[in-house]
């Protein structure tokens, strides 16, 4: 544990240097004023407008970053070969590993509230009020989509290049919001065993699930349903835990020369 610890800190520390808030500061003034701006655009819906454009902006930018910075954890000290002395001492692969993903967690858990938090005061000083329950958990459910994407990003830098990985991630990022886009739409015709792969896959691999707003829209409903709310933070613990599974597997086999 203590040596968790001390690569956990190191890892915040080397994050912090590498200027990781800059970028989430920047974005966060950027969003908000771009925000601010559209919902000027009209009078009916401006409340629904200001929100909607935050959150899509935060979860862009949380996402990127999260890919980013989740590739460079891996390639970063592989390059600059300050792992080395680390696996030399008495400490796993696998402790090394944990230890830096849940610093960049912790990035984007601060990140997460810092937005959470800034979104408040916007909301207020447009007259808006706070945000509401169901608001709240959809400020939630970036931070856990955050943590698959950082996960991912981890898992894909230990089976390829820097280049390749961000690519990676970024492709399934995006596949997994419109798969099960695809598997829903009676537009689109499949043959039998389309239909199969893509709704198995659209089941495992859907990031749609992370948007509750819009889920709620569609079913028509204005509040969260306990069974639901339970069933998505089901499938976000296993899939986390396996994509943490298999990047401590890989990282522990992975060649570092």
């Amino acid at each position: 544990m203590i040596a968790f610890i001390a690569l956990y800190r190191e890892a915040f520390i080397w994050l912090r240097r590498d200027k990781i808030f800059g970028p989430i500061l920047m974005a966060g003034v950027v969003i908000s004023l771009f925000a601010n701006i559209a919902s000027n655009w009209t009078i009916e819906e401006f409340s629904r407008i200001l929100f909607d454009v935050g959150i899509a902006g935060f979860r862009i930018t949380g996402g990127l970053i999260a890919i980013l910075w989740g590739s460079r954890m891996i390639h970063d000290a592989i390059a600059e070969r300050s792992l080395d002395p680390r696996l030399a001492s008495p400490i796993s692969r696998n402790t090394w590993y944990l230890a830096r993903y849940c610093a960049l967690a912790t990035v984007l858990f601060i990140m997460g509230l810092a937005y959470f938090l800034a979104w408040q005061v916007i909301m207020h000083l447009n007259g808006q009020g706070l945000t509401s329950h169901i608001q709240n958990w959809a400020f939630g459910m970036l931070f856990f989509e955050w943590l698959i994407l950082a996960a991912l990003s981890m898992l894909l830098a230990t089976l390829s290049g820097f280049g390749m990985s961000l690519f990676s991630t970024t492709a399934l990022w995006i596949i997994g919001i419109f798969a099960p886009l695809v598997a829903a739409s009676k537009d689109i015709q499949l043959d039998p065993l389309q239909a199969v792969v893509i709704n198995l896959f659209s089941s495992i691999w859907n990031f749609h699930r992370f948007n509750i707003l819009d889920d709620l829209a569609i079913s028509g409903q204005n509040i969260l349903q306990y069974d639901d709310l339970v069933s998505r933070l089901l499938w976000i613990i296993s899939l986390l835990a396996t994509l943490l599974v298999a990047g401590t597997w890989r990282f522990t086999e992975r060649d570092l020369n």
